[in-house]
């Protein structure tokens, strides 16, 4: 549990604009401080983001962007700046039905946050969030079936951890169907 000897104090803002049927355009802020218990403020971390959406960009195509600024600061007698993040992530989707293609890649440096804010290419399955400094791209299908609550699905990410020097490759395979009560089971 990364929560479990401090308090985390989060506040943020995000704000978007619809500036065409098709496209959307947003900005966020997230302010961070970490407080050790018992103690005072020792790190801050200010994320500062950019966004666009477009639907339609053409038949059948999606398109979204994102950027992200983190600043850090550690508090305390010894302040300072510490160095500054990045991360930029891109989704394009295609979506012939039955199916639906996705193609996403992501560029993280330096960002050494850590709790999620940028948006990761890792499925809910993987345990690392490889977000501090790594470049990647994964591409995922899924093949719904009409008339049914069944889908197949297929991905596969690939990339470079500058941290830990080493390529990054996993492959999930997925069947999603109809369960009790309405509900759906999903099989990883």
């Amino acid at each position: 549990n990364t929560l479990g000897d401090r308090n985390l104090w989060l506040g943020g803002v995000d704000a978007e604009k619809k500036v065409t049927k098709e496209t959307t355009l947003g900005t966020h802020y997230l302010l961070a401080l970490n407080q050790p218990n018992g103690e005072d403020f020792d790190r801050r971390w200010h994320t500062f983001g950019a966004r666009m959406s477009r639907s339609g960009l053409m038949d059948g195509w999606d398109l979204y962007l994102e950027s992200n600024l983190l600043l850090t600061q550690r508090l305390g007698e010894n302040e300072e700046d510490l160095p500054n993040g990045y991360g930029t992530y891109a989704a394009i989707s295609y979506f012939p039905m039955p199916w639906l293609w996705k193609l996403e890649v992501k560029d993280y440096r330096n960002y050494r946050f850590e709790f999620r804010r940028p948006p990761t290419l890792e499925e809910d399955i993987v345990e690392t969030l490889n977000t501090q400094d790594i470049s990647a791209a994964r591409v995922s299908a899924e093949r719904r079936f009409v008339g049914t609550k069944t889908s197949v699905e297929a991905a596969f990410l690939a990339g470079e951890d500058r941290v830990k020097e080493s390529p990054v490759n996993h492959g999930v395979l997925g069947v999603k169907f109809a369960g009790p009560l309405s509900g759906s089971i999903e099989v990883r």
